[in-house]
């Protein structure tokens, strides 16, 4: 993967019986797989493509998302572009 990103990486899940775990696995080399961990709060869209890409470029990135709020709040969330005022 020459152009290996956080941005175009499939999101892939991981379910439990009792939570969903969302992460990103992208890049390729003979480096140690790299794992970053997101604070609790946090998303997969918070990873800056200009940390993690670099990264990718000599061995494979897992982003992971703990469950919580992330996944499931935002899959309800509904987007600014359909919000409208009433």
């Amino acid at each position: 993967m020459a152009n290996a990103s956080n941005t175009t990486a499939p999101t892939q899940f991981i379910e439990t019986k009792l939570e969903k775990y969302g992460y990103r696995r992208f890049g390729k080399g003979n480096g140690l797989p790299l794992l970053c961990l997101q604070h609790f709060t946090g998303t997969l869209d918070n990873w800056d493509p200009a940390v993690t890409d670099p990264l990718a470029l000599g061995r494979e990135v897992i982003l992971f998302e703990s469950a919580g709020k992330t996944w499931r709040v935002r899959q309800r969330t509904p987007s600014h572009s359909s919000m409208h005022l009433a």
